[in-house]
């Protein structure tokens, strides 16, 4: 469970995946994807403290490249890198109450869309204010701490819909285009059917019903796909070839992180829609896509923020 010092290995010089900036509205999106925002004590803490964390399979350096990406755009960095050998996991961690504050400021202009993620990371704000009141002298507000860890406990169990926030509703197009790319890489599922259904290219994008409003604005802003409910969870699922070459042409302006796996995947997966609308979906060619997307979707073992060689 070692903090890292560096995101990049040692023989790191410059590297285009190295030099990645993420726009911020993808870094939203991927907050919305990865994030757990949460209130709570944690390792033996006497009292509840706020921490946000960003974690990925450890063949996944996107964690490391939302860490680069926020520290060029903002001239500074937020937070700390871990790599959890045990877990095979790569995390980005902020638990510095100052620090989630000079996040949350520096989103305003770009949050995370998800109804889920901005309540949260809003109760985690006013945690962090209630800490560093207590710092400087102001007295406890032990009840307030104990109202927003019993907030977060809430929201981060229950399934029931939140209402779109501000945020959402007035995003625009392209802001929501790019939170879907984010999403996709967070939590998207690329995939070709089997042969009997001709290879046919589908994407799933699930989350729990609380962020309903927010896979809704992609069905309603961006036309793609359909919602399906079940049970607690609600998907996004792009089937009809139609929309398949409309997400292909969205992704294409508003690429994957390519720190992602799925950035990989998706480059297999929009061949496969191309060659879908141009030939039968039986042929060799699509029976070979079929093979690299699974290829492209097994664990490539550990990786950090580099293609230097």
């Amino acid at each position: 469970m070692a903090r890292l010092e560096s995101p990049f290995p040692p023989h790191h010089r410059t590297c285009p995946l190295g030099g990645i900036v993420l726009p911020p509205m993808q870094i939203a999106g991927l907050l919305d994807g990865d994030a757990t925002i949460v209130v709570s004590r944690f390792g033996g803490s006497p009292s509840p403290r706020p921490r946000i964390v960003v974690a990925t399979r450890d063949d996944d350096p996107t964690p490391f490249a939302l860490w680069s990406s926020v520290l060029q755009l903002r001239g500074s960095p937020l937070g700390w890198l871990r790599r959890r050998a045990d877990l095979r996991r790569n995390e980005w961690v902020l638990d510095d109450p100052r620090q989630i504050i000079e996040l949350t400021d520096w989103l305003v202009s770009t949050p995370p869309l998800a109804p889920r993620s901005e309540y949260l990371i809003d109760i985690a704000r006013a945690a962090s204010t209630i800490i560093l009141s207590r710092e400087s002298g102001t007295p406890a507000g032990d009840a307030d701490l104990a109202a927003l860890v019993a907030a977060s406990r809430e929201v981060s169990r229950s399934p029931q819909p939140l209402p779109a926030s501000p945020q959402l509703t007035s995003a625009t197009d392209e802001q929501i285009a790019w939170s879907l790319s984010g999403l996709i890489a967070a939590d998207g599922s690329l995939a070709l059917r089997n042969r009997k259904a001709r290879y046919a290219p589908v994407m799933a994008l699930s989350q729990r019903s609380d962020n309903r409003a927010l896979l809704r604005a992609y069905v309603d802003r961006l036309g793609l796909g359909d919602l399906i409910v079940q049970g607690t969870q609600v998907s996004l699922r792009v089937t009809r070839l139609d929309d398949c070459q409309r997400l292909a042409d969205m992704v294409r302006g508003h690429p994957l992180p390519a720190s992602s796996p799925r950035s990989r995947q998706f480059d297999v997966w929009m061949s496969a829609v191309a060659m879908r609308g141009t030939r039968p979906g039986s042929s060799a060619d699509m029976s070979a896509a079929f093979e690299n997307l699974r290829r492209a979707k097994r664990y490539a073992g550990p990786r950090l923020l580099c293609s230097c060689r």
